[in-house]
């Protein structure tokens, strides 16, 4: 465990980090195929990581991992391949901007898989607050999920990534209370992306490869946002917050990464639009407060 004050900081920062990257993800999705970015950027990340342990001379412990074998699997499985695959097929469908708010769904997708999993009681008052995040969620989406279009089938398929990425705080917090944040990140990270280079091999060789444009610029942008920064700090928050807290301080990374995504890369939303996210995210800092 590490102390409190110092838990929110890094979940405050892993979330600013990882919206920002957001937006260079979703340029990267629409420019390089699914396994050949899922491939580069996992592996490559992995691999500065384990440098940087190396350099530090900081050792796994393999003998708690085994004993978390089942954890670790399950991490990989929701956070590095179901969901990573999901998630890159959506942002290449939709908007950076509309992303980073989709994302702070997760919270909710927490209390459902303890109602589930566990059988534990969602408070009306909750539930309420999960209709009305939906509705915010169907503004910002467009306004109207009736005619389905590319962008809202990638906002729906944000949103089942973001369930499967909710189911891996239950498995994640037990890891982190055994083997240290810096060592789960290189792991999980080098082991999906040596698992997707064969796919990535048997899509497209190697020597057809364009190393080159704003997609794979994008790309070396989200590894060090998300890779290097993001996710390793999300673990160190863990180890030191509930993972429903970890995942409702998501909220606060819009507010520093829309403006971003205003300024600098010509993202806008409707009227409307902006008025579904100020709902998406003023219901998750609502449960954040419910909950403490």
């Amino acid at each position: 465990m590490i102390p409190r004050n110092k838990a929110l900081l890094f979940a405050i920062l892993s979330t600013c980090f990882s919206s920002i990257a957001v937006i260079y993800h979703a340029i990267a999705a629409k420019e390089i195929p699914i396994f050949q970015a899922i491939a580069v950027s996992n592996t490559s990340g992995g691999l500065i990581l384990l440098s940087f342990l190396l350099l530090r001379r900081e050792k796994i412990d393999w003998k708690t991992l085994l004993n978390h074998k089942f954890d670790f699997f399950m991490v990989m499985m929701c956070r590095f391949i179901v969901g990573t695959i999901i998630l890159w097929k959506a942002m290449s469908l939709t908007l950076g901007i509309k992303a980073m708010f989709f994302s702070k769904v997760e919270p909710y997708f927490i209390l459902l898989w303890q109602w589930i999993l566990d059988g534990v009681t969602i408070p009306l008052g909750h539930f309420y607050l999960l209709l009305v995040h939906f509705l915010g969620a169907v503004i910002l989406s467009g306004g109207d999920f009736s005619e389905l279009g590319p962008t809202q089938i990638g906002d729906l398929l944000l949103l089942v990534a973001m369930s499967i990425y909710a189911l891996s705080y239950r498995f994640a917090s037990r890891l982190t209370t055994g083997v240290s944040p810096l060592s789960l990140a290189m792991l999980t990270q080098l082991t999906s992306g040596l698992l997707f280079f064969p796919l990535a091999l048997m899509y497209q060789p190697l020597m057809t490869w364009q190393f080159e444009g704003p997609g794979w610029f994008a790309l070396f942008m989200t590894v060090i946002l998300w890779n290097l920064l993001g996710f390793p700090f999300w673990f160190i928050a863990l180890k030191g917050l509930p993972g429903w807290l970890v995942s409702a301080l998501r909220a606060l990374g819009p507010v520093v990464a829309a403006p971003i995504a205003i300024i600098f890369f010509g993202q806008h939303l409707s009227t409307w639009q902006w008025a579904g996210a100020a709902i998406v995210i003023s219901t998750s800092f609502l449960l954040a407060r419910e909950r403490r």
